[in-house]
């Protein structure tokens, strides 16, 4: 899985840098200590465990139809992530850390609604 070369450099790098961008100033951080994924994914993982818990929790209480509709507008929910992302990459628009962790939280809670709504069809 892991060479021992890899999992030694993860290991040093630990708290230093987050390692879906590799760029410290992009992660939340609590004293010197770095968190290991940016605000971007941080607050997307936040979103999508809190949205799926979330209905966990509605649908044991009641009965919620998915569509394909509502698949589609949930993808359409994942398309601000995507377009700050590319923006940063390939155009070098600055994003701010306030702006990845809303992008990511919209994203997340799409993604949730996504698989929540392929689960579904798929029964």
């Amino acid at each position: 899985m892991f060479s021992k070369l890899d999992v030694n450099t993860l290991w040093k790098s630990w708290g230093k840098k987050p390692y879906c961008n590799k760029k410290s100033e992009r992660a939340p951080h609590i004293n010197d200590f770095c968190f290991p994924i940016c605000w971007r994914c941080f607050s997307l993982s936040l979103g999508l465990i809190i949205t799926y818990l979330t209905l966990g929790i509605i649908e044991y209480m009641t009965t919620i139809q998915y569509s394909i509709v509502f698949l589609i507008i949930s993808l359409i929910g994942c398309t601000p992530t995507i377009i700050d992302g590319a923006l940063q990459n390939y155009c070098g628009i600055k994003s701010t850390n306030f702006r990845r962790c809303i992008t990511g939280l919209v994203s997340g809670v799409s993604l949730a609604f996504v698989v929540r709504v392929l689960l579904d069809l798929n029964n």
